[in-house]
């Protein structure tokens, strides 16, 4: 009984550490849309950081045509951060971005599910570690009921 009391409680905290990713997305696709003048696709945008979340660009190799998939990079901070990599280095801490010219820390903080510093080269035995890397599944319920009134009784 004392399993199944703790089974439950596990379950109870495993989901909502899931649906923080989808937040975090949530959160940065209500932002764009709020300070660009002109309509947003979100489900093109949602879709496109869904992408940049699976797979983030890894910073101190990325092209300019990397950078510029993030949608809310303009065009000179994506050729200001490729200088700044290029003239001091790797980038360390995902925190140093703040430092570079055009930058600030909400936009860090924005950024950072978007992008990598770890080598895009990954083993064949951490690949298949995690089940997590195993299953990518979306499931999309679409109902339809008319609400009419039943004639005779």
């Amino acid at each position: 009984m004392k399993t199944l009391y703790s089974l439950v409680l596990l379950i109870f905290f495993i989901f909502p550490v899931f649906s923080q990713d989808r937040d975090v997305l949530s959160e940065i696709i209500e932002n764009i849309s709020a300070n660009y003048e002109e309509e947003v696709d979100h489900s093109f945008l949602a879709d496109q950081l869904t992408e940049l979340y699976e797979n983030p660009v890894y910073v101190n190799s990325c092209s300019e045509e990397d950078l510029a998939r993030i949608p809310f990079l303009t065009e000179f901070q994506v050729k200001s951060l490729l200088d700044y990599v290029k003239e001091k280095g790797p980038v360390v801490s995902i925190y140093e971005i703040q430092y570079v010219y055009g930058y600030d820390l909400q936009m860090v903080r924005f950024l950072e599910p978007f992008l990598s510093l770890k080598d895009k080269t990954v083993s064949f035995k951490s690949q298949f570690s995690s089940p997590k890397n195993l299953v990518k599944n979306d499931v999309i319920i679409l109902t339809e009921k008319v609400l009419q009134q039943k004639e005779g009784f």
